[in-house]
C-alpha cells in the first residue's frame, strides 16, 4: 500500500507521540488585521500554513481494492512509531520543533509581526488577531475558543484576551501582549488550537496591564435628563470640552444646548449652560469643532416639537469660556438641520453636513453647506443625497483635496445607510448606494 501525502514533509525523525508536523515560511500576504492600541506604528504581518493540519494522509489501496475500514486497527499491520490512525484517517508521526508549547495542542499558526519600516523599539504593546475562513480552521478548535493559546517565538506563553468568538459565522479577534519588539526586526508569536481539554486562559487585564487601564466608567451627567449627540475636542490650553443636548425626552420642548469641560485629562467634569431657548427644542448633532486657530464652532438647530426649523452657529476663540451670540444659517431651506463635524479646507474655507427641505418636498436632503468668512455666513454647496426617499443625518470625510466619502440615513423607524462619493472636491456626488438595511 501507498502513503499519498498531500502536502510536503520535511521532517522525519520519528517519535512514540503524536506531534504537530512541520513548518513551513509565513506568507506575508495572507489575510489577517492588526492593530497597535498604544501607539500607531506600521507592522507587517502575516499567517504561515497551520502546522499539524497538512500532515494527515489517507492510505489508499491499489487498484480493484475497497477503501480500507480504519475503526478496526487490529485489522491492519503497520509501524506505529511512524503511522497513527485518527477518525478514519492515517498520520504520518513527524518531529515537532523544538519551541513547540505542548504536546496537547496538536497545532499551531505562525504570526508574523514586520517592524523593519519602523526605527523605534517597541515594548509592552498589544496586537489584534483577526481570524477567519481564510486563515483559521474553526473545526479544529473549540467551539468557545477555550483551547487558543498564544505564545512567542521561543514557546513563552503570552498574555492574550479573547474579545470575540463565533465558530458558526468563523470569525474571532484575538487580543495579544507583545513584550517586546526590536527595530528593523522580525518575529513571529504562535497561535495554538485543537486541545480538547483545555479551559480557557483569556485574560483581559492581563494583557492590557502594561497598555491602558481598566475603563472607569462614570457618570457625568445627572442621570436625571435625557443627555445626548455628545461632541468632543481638545482645546489650545490642554482641556477637554464635551457640547450635547440636554432635555426631558428624546424629543421635547425643554432641550437645550450644555458643555462639559475638563482640565485633568477627563478625571472630573464641570457642566455649563451654553444655550437655551425655553419656548424650542434646542439641539445639538455632535458638531463642535475646533479650527485650527484654535477657534471653536458649535452649530445647533431647533426643533418646534413637530418638525425642524433653524440652524445656527455660535463661536467662541477664548477656549469655550465666552461664546457669540447665535448666528442664523442663511434660510436655504425652509427647514434645516445641520449634524456632525465641520470640513476645514487649508484656505479656511469651511464646509458643514446637514439636511432640510422644502415645505413642498416629500423628503428631507442631505447636503453640503459652506462658508468663506469663518463661519459667520453660509451657502449651500451641494446635494449629497436626494430624491427618492427620506435622507437627513450624515457625516461626510474629507479623504484628499479631491475626494469626499459620505454616509447618510435615510428614513425613520426603519433606518438605511447610504455611500455617496466625490471626485471633484464636493462640487457633485455620486448616486447613493445602499450599505444596509438597520434595525
Amino acid at each position: 500500500m501507498k502513503a499519498h501525502n498531500r502536502s510536503r514533509t520535511t521532517r522525519k525523525t520519528v517519535r512514540r507521540t503524536p506531534k504537530p508536523r512541520r513548518q513551513e515560511c509565513v506568507t506575508k500576504n495572507a489575510a489577517f488585521l492588526i492593530i497597535v492600541f498604544l501607539a500607531v506604528f506600521l507592522l507587517k504581518i502575516g499567517f504561515s500554513q497551520a502546522e499539524g493540519e497538512s500532515s494527515l494522509v489517507k492510505l489508499l489501496p491499489s487498484a480493484g481494492q475497497k477503501m480500507w475500514d480504519f475503526s478496526n486497527q487490529a485489522a491492519y499491520i503497520f509501524d506505529p512509531e511512524k503511522i497513527e490512525i485518527i477518525s478514519g484517517e492515517a498520520r504520518l508521526r513527524t518531529n515537532a520543533p523544538a519551541n513547540w508549547y505542548d504536546e496537547a495542542w496538536p497545532y499551531r499558526r505562525a504570526v508574523e509581526i514586520d517592524n523593519l519600516p519602523n526605527g523605534e523599539d517597541l515594548a509592552n504593546f498589544q496586537i489584534e488577531i483577526k481570524l477567519d475562513a481564510t486563515n483559521f480552521d474553526f473545526s479544529k478548535a473549540k467551539s468557545g475558543g477555550s483551547d487558543i493559546r498564544v505564545t512567542s517565538h521561543d514557546g513563552t506563553p503570552l498574555d492574550y484576551w479573547l474579545e470575540h468568538y463565533d465558530a458558526l459565522g468563523q470569525e474571532a479577534l484575538v487580543a495579544v501582549e507583545i513584550p517586546y519588539l526590536a527595530a528593523g526586526s522580525v518575529e513571529a508569536v504562535y497561535l495554538y488550537y485543537g486541545n480538547p481539554d483545555a479551559a480557557s486562559v483569556s485574560n483581559w487585564e492581563n494583557t492590557f496591564a502594561t497598555g491602558p487601564p481598566v475603563p472607569h466608567i462614570v457618570s457625568l451627567t445627572s442621570g436625571s435628563t435625557y443627555d445626548a449627540f455628545p461632541a468632543l475636542e481638545r482645546l489650545d490650553n490642554g482641556d477637554l470640552m464635551i457640547a450635547y443636548r440636554s432635555g426631558s425626552a428624546h424629543i421635547s420642548s425643554d432641550g437645550k444646548v450644555m458643555l462639559l469641560r475638563s482640565s485633568d485629562s477627563g478625571q472630573t467634569w464641570s457642566s455649563s449652560l451654553v444655550y437655551d431657548d425655553p419656548e424650542i427644542d434646542d439641539r445639538v448633532d455632535l458638531g463642535l469643532t475646533k479650527r485650527s486657530d484654535g477657534t471653536l464652532l458649535l452649530p445647533f438647530y431647533t426643533y418646534n416639537v413637530t418638525r425642524i426649523t433653524r440652524s445656527y452657529v455660535m463661536k467662541s476663540d477664548d477656549n469655550g469660556l465666552t461664546w457669540s451670540a447665535p448666528a442664523a444659517v442663511a434660510p436655504l431651506f425652509d427647514s434645516l438641520a445641520v449634524y456632525g463635524k465641520l470640513i476645514e479646507l487649508p484656505n479656511g474655507t469651511l464646509r458643514m453636513p446637514a439636511y432640510g427641505l422644502f415645505l413642498d418636498q416629500e423628503g428631507t436632503s442631505s447636503m453640503l453647506v459652506e462658508s468663506t468668512d469663518g463661519g459667520d455666513s453660509w451657502h449651500f454647496k451641494s446635494y449629497v443625497a436626494s430624491g427618492g426617499t427620506d435622507f437627513n443625518e450624515g457625516t461626510v470625510l474629507k479623504v484628499d483635496e479631491n475626494n469626499y466619502l459620505a454616509i447618510v440615513r435615510s428614513g425613520g423607524a426603519s433606518s438605511t445607510l447610504y455611500k455617496a462619493t466625490s471626485n471633484d472636491g464636493g462640487n457633485t456626488w455620486s448616486e447613493p448606494a445602499r450599505l444596509f438595511k438597520g434595525a
